[in-house]
């Protein structure tokens, strides 16, 4: 009977090392896991880049008319056609147009917050996702729209585009 389990006696150091080498290689993965996470962590908080740009706008009341304006002006790129008679199209020209005003918006609040525009700044900001809201509202309408009278002009008219 010793005789049978001498043979796995003689694999025990030889198992024993396989699990050891194991568990080495699994602790050493999640320790560089968590020290990599550690570090992009403490590189974001402490050590993030800031944007040498500096904010357009020189006063509260600058910044809001350009975050004002740039709405309208978001509007009419989105009616522009350039061929591509979908929604997102619409969508991408309208966010495209409006994105150089709007990335400064924290900045523009942090600006704004001593000034006692906040409410208007509010009501701007709500302003800009209704239009964009409308924006891919009136798109797919249009897109709908463009298609029938496409359809019409093609049947009645002989017209092909």
């Amino acid at each position: 009977m010793a005789d049978e389990h001498s043979g796995s006696a003689a694999q025990r150091p030889g198992r024993f090392k396989g699990r050891r080498t194991a568990q080495v290689i699994y602790y050493a993965v999640a320790a560089a896991i968590a020290a990599a996470s550690m570090w992009q962590i403490t590189h974001q908080v402490f050590f993030a880049s800031t944007t040498a740009e500096k904010m357009p706008y020189d006063s509260c009341d600058q910044a809001l008319r350009a975050l004002y304006r740039s709405i309208d002006e978001g509007q009419r790129a989105a009616q522009i056609d350039d061929g591509q008679a979908d929604n997102e199209a619409a969508l991408r020209r309208f966010r495209a147009s409006v994105a150089s005003a709007w990335q400064w918006r924290h900045a523009v609040a942090d600006m704004c917050r001593g000034a006692g525009q906040e409410g208007l700044l509010d009501a701007i900001e709500q302003l800009r996702y209704s239009e964009e809201h409308g924006v891919r509202r009136q798109a797919a309408e249009l897109t709908h729209q463009r298609r029938h009278v496409r359809d019409l002009v093609a049947t009645n008219l002989g017209l092909r585009q």
